[in-house]
């Protein structure tokens, strides 16, 4: 939020909001103005929860590959270009390479997984603005056939405190991924909690995506100036 808005009220949807007063030293005080945020994306980072325990192919370009026997980790952006930013995980974990491909994402990031059936586990990125603002894309599925054992309902849960949590009914998943959107991070590291919910044994991973994105605040409505 920029630093000259007091406070911000929705008005018609997640994007225009009013702004009961607006200051700063070098124009007049504004009782009332409607601004809408137009969202654009400066950064892109995709992130593959690989298994890593077989020869796999190379990583598609832009994408890296966390592995779970792996516990921090640099990124690169959608450009293939290195940027200072990490991704780590509390613990290692299990791992699979028996994923659904509904081909939203490259078949080899699709088609791999971390995975665990003690609790959950925490992963830390590193790396964030807090002057931006952040989506959290999340996939998560594996082919029924191969994991019988596990329920229909199962599903995995990914949380960011302070925000709505998420959650896939991974069993055959084939669907759109699932978003949390418009994160203010208020320091460089987010904290992404996955776990099983609902009758799962494990919860299963298998994409992250990360869109950075900078506020630009339009006025759509101005009065009482």
């Amino acid at each position: 939020m920029p630093a000259f808005i007091d406070q911000l009220n929705a008005v018609q949807d997640s994007n225009i909001y009013s702004v009961n007063a607006v200051t700063a030293a070098s124009i007049a005080t504004v009782n009332e103005i409607v601004l809408e945020v137009v969202p654009s994306a400066d950064l892109m980072i995709q992130i593959s929860l690989a298994d890593g325990s077989w020869q796999e192919p190379p990583r598609p370009s832009g994408w890296i590959h966390f592995h779970r026997d792996e516990t921090r980790k640099g990124l690169v952006d959608s450009n293939d270009q290195e940027i200072p930013w990490s991704i780590s995980r509390d613990d290692v974990c299990q791992g699979g390479a028996d994923g659904e491909n509904p081909g939203l994402y490259p078949t080899i990031c699709e088609d791999q997984m971390n995975t665990s059936s003690v609790g959950s586990r925490v992963y830390r990125v590193t790396g964030f603005d807090p002057n931006k603002y952040y989506s959290f894309e999340f996939w998560s599925g594996f082919e029924s056939a191969q994991r019988p054992w596990e329920s229909n309902t199962g599903k995995t849960r990914f949380a960011i405190q302070g925000y709505t949590p998420v959650s896939i009914q991974h069993k055959g998943y084939t669907g759109h991924p699932v978003v949390i959107e418009n994160v203010y991070p208020e320091s460089d590291t987010v904290a992404i909690t996955v776990e099983a919910i609902d009758s799962a044994t494990y919860f299963y991973f298998n994409v992250m995506v990360i869109r950075q994105f900078t506020p630009c605040w339009r006025p759509v409505l101005k009065e009482n100036e």
